[in-house]
């Protein structure tokens, strides 16, 4: 997904923790659900999240996935506990992108908390009385 952010002009850049739990969700979403994952942020008009194994995007579909914020270089490498916050690089291209981010990051979590719900209700094996 790094091919979409090249030739972007990144207004900000930031080194960040995200939460260990946040960011194992969306590691097992994108093992359960396949990648890359993509859907709407509710609350912002026009607003998708994709997710593949490199970087979390928010773009603006109504012009054609202008990249908002990304969320990359996930250093994960040396992790010896699942408990651990990841270090990665967040990236504004927009001058409102951090208001974009935290709504992203919280619809997400909501978003994936749902669909793994779901996974899990459907692969449930019906119990024989």
């Amino acid at each position: 997904m790094s091919i979409r952010l090249k030739g972007v002009p990144v207004y900000e850049r930031q080194i960040i923790e995200i939460e260990a739990k946040r960011f194992n969700r969306v590691r097992l979403a994108l093992l359960r659900l396949g990648r890359p994952l993509r859907f709407l942020i509710p609350g912002l008009q026009d607003v998708a999240m994709i997710i593949d194994g490199e970087t979390w995007l928010c773009v603006d579909q109504s012009m054609s996935d202008l990249p908002i914020v990304a969320w990359t270089r996930f250093q994960t490498s040396g992790r010896t506990a699942l408990h651990t916050p990841i270090i990665c690089e967040q990236l504004y291209f927009h001058t409102h992108a951090a208001l974009v981010a935290e709504t992203a990051i919280i619809q997400t979590e909501l978003y994936l908390s749902r669909a793994l719900e779901d996974y899990r209700l459907s692969s449930v094996e019906p119990v024989m009385v």
